[in-house]
Parts: C-alpha cells; sequence; structure tokens
C-alpha cells in the first residue's frame, strides 16, 4: 500500500544502502518532504524545504512541488495566511506555458483549498468534485477525502464529514492525518 510509513522508511534505507554514487540524493530530498508530510511533522517539513531550497528552486517541476507542499503544510497547521501567501505564488504557475513544468497537482484540488481558505466551503466541495479521482493514488485519495470533510465540516454537515473521514481512513493506512480527532477543525 502507498500510504505505509514504516514501510516508506525501511525502502528509503533500502535505496539508501544501494545507492554509492548518491545518484538518488535529490530524489531522497523530494521524498523526504512528502514523507514528513505523512508523519504529520509539518513544521518540520517547512524547514526541511526551507533547508533544501535551493535544491526546490533548480527547476519549475521542483518549485511547484515546494509551493504545493508548503501548501498542504500550512492548510494542515490551519495557518490560513501562510496557506494564503502561497496560493498566491502558486496561481503564477498558471501563467507559464503548461510545456515548460510538469502537472504534477490537480489544479482543481489548489482552487478548492483556496476557497477553503476564503471561507467559500461550498465552492471549495465543487473544485474538489472535480478533481480526477480515479487517477489519484491512495495517498492523494487520502488528502482528498480529508479536504472535503473539513470543507462539510465548516458546513456542519456532519454526516458528509462522517461520511468523507471513513473513506479517508479506507486509503490512509498509517498516515498521521487517519489519527486526527474527529473534533480537531481549523
Amino acid at each position: 500500500m502507498e500510504t505505509d510509513i514504516p514501510k516508506a522508511h525501511d525502502l528509503k534505507r533500502q535505496l539508501q544502502k544501494k545507492d554509492i554514487f548518491k545518484g538518488f540524493k535529490h530524489s531522497l530530498i523530494l521524498f523526504d518532504s512528502l514523507l514528513l508530510i505523512d508523519e504529520g511533522a509539518y513544521e518540520a517539513c517547512i524547514l526541511h524545504m526551507e533547508k533544501h531550497e535551493k535544491f526546490f528552486r533548480s527547476s519549475l517541476d521542483n518549485l511547484f512541488i515546494y509551493y504545493h507542499n508548503h501548501l498542504h503544510c500550512y492548510y494542515l497547521l490551519g495557518k490560513n495566511k501562510d496557506a494564503k501567501s502561497v496560493i498566491k505564488k502558486i496561481a503564477a504557475f498558471k501563467e507559464i506555458k503548461s510545456n515548460q513544468y510538469s502537472p504534477l497537482f490537480s489544479w482543481e484540488e489548489i482552487n478548492g483549498i483556496a476557497y477553503f481558505l476564503d471561507g467559500r466551503n461550498k465552492k471549495s466541495i465543487q473544485s474538489f468534485n472535480e478533481v480526477p479521482i480515479n487517477q489519484l493514488n491512495a495517498r492523494k485519495k487520502t488528502y482528498l477525502n480529508f479536504m472535503f470533510a473539513e470543507s462539510y465540516r465548516q458546513l456542519r454537515d456532519f454526516s458528509k464529514v462522517g461520511e468523507y473521514m471513513s473513506e479517508m481512513r479506507k486509503y490512509s493506512n498509517t498516515l498521521s492525518i487517519s489519527r486526527r480527532e474527529k473534533s480537531e477543525t481549523f
């Protein structure tokens, strides 16, 4: 399963043992940022990315990942002001020709988060509904279902919150987000 943190650590150790020429150094920087998010270490993820900022700024794809991961960290920390400032930086990517960077993330998801941050929860849900869920892996489905639940929580539609939290837990395995308390809100 793609959401097993202990297995991810084991696979990372195996790769590091075999990587005698350090050819996977940059891939591991990216991997570690995702793993820190999955472990719920959002502040540590931000620090990790800032420590490796030069690498993240080395290509448009890496920079997009940098901002997207920051957005997720701030969103999950409930730091809406910081998340909104990152949204503005991500929005600049819409002006760049799409062949200059990979479409790594769904604009519908990003728009949904932006609407959530503005308190436009119905619009947020509409955007999340436009995300092509059949193209998502288990990890991304976990986070998307969490985002749905949080938007419905703001609308006080607790039956939908429960529905999306249950759906999230189907995919989440050992991700820290699945251990969030039902009463925890932003």
